[in-house]
């Protein structure tokens, strides 16, 4: 009768229908679970694990990894790239030895006149042979600049120091600052990076107090001094005490000059 007349495609489909609809409930408890986990279709869509992580384990119940020497939490599944601070373009040295009042003020005056913020990064070093005068360098300057102590066998010596500060700048201008030298004029830091990369054959800028001298004119002075780090990165390997008498000049800044 025509009431019992069936097609093969409506008879495969009503015999596979129930499978069809454990498929469909299965699939529905399944997006149930991932929503009460807090996840989402684009998450996991999205979101991968770091193909160099190095180490998993757990640690009070949370997964962790390890890619590329930092530490991450992997419960959240997925976290924006944290970008690395661009380099300094301008790394300050002050160089310091028994002048802790002045240090201060010239550390202060530098940070509190600067408008270029991250751009600018400071370090001291300090030439105090007492381990209790380096303590208190450390506790004035706290996270304002990186101390680096080094005492010299023998004294203070501004060449060595000055060599250190140039091996320990991370940024294309090196400012070389005496720890009595001080600050007045704001944004000093973006007029630096405006001289030294407008002009690429500009080497060094300086103060020059004594300019009217016969002997210190047209030559820097040590005590406020900015270089292009890379030209005068050879600076780095002087160590000679005597190196300024054996150029004949009398004073760091010169060295700088003539060299």
């Amino acid at each position: 009768p025509p009431s019992l007349a069936f097609s093969p495609l409506t008879h495969t489909m009503a015999t596979s229908s129930p499978s069809v609809m454990r498929i469909i409930i299965v699939a529905v408890a399944l997006l149930s679970v991932l929503s009460l986990l807090g996840l989402s279709w684009r998450t996991m869509a999205t979101c991968r694990w770091e193909e160099d992580v190095e180490t998993m384990g757990t640690t009070m119940g949370t997964t962790m990894g390890t890619t590329m020497g930092t530490t991450w939490d992997a419960s959240s599944m997925c976290r924006p790239p944290v970008s690395s601070p661009p380099p300094p373009l301008i790394h300050v040295v002050f160089l310091h030895h028994k002048n802790l009042d002045m240090l201060h003020v010239s550390l202060d005056s530098h940070q509190r006149h600067a408008v270029l913020g991250d751009a600018v990064c400071y370090t001291v070093i300090t030439e105090e042979e007492e381990e209790e005068d380096r303590r208190e360098v450390a506790a004035l300057v706290g996270s304002l600049a990186t101390v680096v102590e080094y005492p010299i066998p023998g004294g203070p010596h501004i060449g060595r120091a000055i060599a250190k500060g140039v091996g320990l700048s991370t940024a294309p201008i090196t400012l070389l600052v005496d720890s009595d030298a001080f600050i007045l004029r704001t944004a000093w830091d973006a007029r630096l990076v405006d001289m030294f990369f407008s002009n690429s054959s500009l080497a060094l800028a300086a103060i020059n107090p004594r300019g009217l001298e016969s002997y210190f004119s047209n030559v820097a002075e040590w005590n406020w001094m900015a270089i292009r780090t890379g030209t005068y990165a050879h600076v780095a390997s002087l160590s000679d005490p005597d190196v300024e008498l054996i150029r004949g000049v009398h004073d760091w800044g010169h060295y700088f000059s003539k060299v």
